[in-house]
């Protein structure tokens, strides 16, 4: 297990809410635990409901598509030029499937460059985008080169801090940006690449970390946490 200072607080504060938190050894155990504690609840009369990692699946992905038509408006407006690319982080996929989404449903040739930060597939952003699209009732899928997946800055692994990551993370709080090391750091490393070798492109840096925690959260509960992560406490 790799801690952030980011991770903490999130899982503190989910403890401290009352949320059951079950865990997986390896990533290649999460199918099989997710599937007994589903088939648990459903047997005690539950009706448990199956949230996609990241919440990367069509009904959670509809805020992206919003805010890539909301993108839209702005350069219709003359709020901005239209954007050459957009850089967000790839974890799950949610992000850039409904960013590319609702920047071709608004009419842009906008591409989204997706920042790898965490080893899943690249192929999952166009599925998942041909799925959020026939929700909205449009058929076919993302354009050719709509997305373009970049690779290279995940480092070791999710969640493992790159030095070049923690350079961005430092370079943006110069601009009054709070960024963290696990997605938005590594995003933004990227992003400062390539705007150093096309210095007259049009780029857009997609900041997906809220650093704000609600107050009056009450506090982490030990009890909550599976013995294997209080130490994370």
């Amino acid at each position: 297990h790799h801690a952030t200072e980011a991770s903490r607080r999130t899982f503190g504060a989910m403890c401290g809410l009352g949320a059951n938190v079950v865990h997986a050894a390896s990533d290649s155990a999460v199918p099989a635990v997710l599937a007994a504690t589903y088939a648990r609840l459903a047997a005690s009369g539950r009706r448990p409901y199956l949230i996609a990692p990241g919440g990367s699946q069509p009904a959670g992905v509809l805020g992206a598509v919003d805010a890539g038509l909301e993108l839209c408006e702005q350069v219709r407006a003359g709020e901005l030029e239209e954007p050459d690319v957009v850089v967000c982080a790839f974890g799950s996929g949610g992000t850039a499937a409904g960013l590319a989404a609702g920047l071709q449903l608004g009419g842009l040739r906008t591409q989204v460059a997706a920042v790898r930060v965490y080893p899943f597939p690249g192929a999952a952003i166009g599925v998942l985008a041909r799925r959020v699209l026939a929700r909205l009732g449009h058929r076919g899928g993302l354009d050719p080169g709509r997305v373009r997946v970049l690779t290279g800055y995940m480092g070791a692994g999710y969640a493992q801090p790159t030095q070049a990551a923690t350079s961005a993370v430092e370079a943006a709080a110069g601009l009054g940006l709070t960024l963290e090391s696990t997605y938005t750091g590594k995003a933004f490393a990227a992003f400062l690449e390539a705007a150093g070798r096309a210095p007259d492109s049009k780029l857009v840096f997609w900041h997906t970390y809220d650093a704000r925690i609600p107050e009056g959260l009450p506090a982490p509960d030990p009890d909550r946490a599976p013995p294997a992560l209080r130490q994370f406490l």
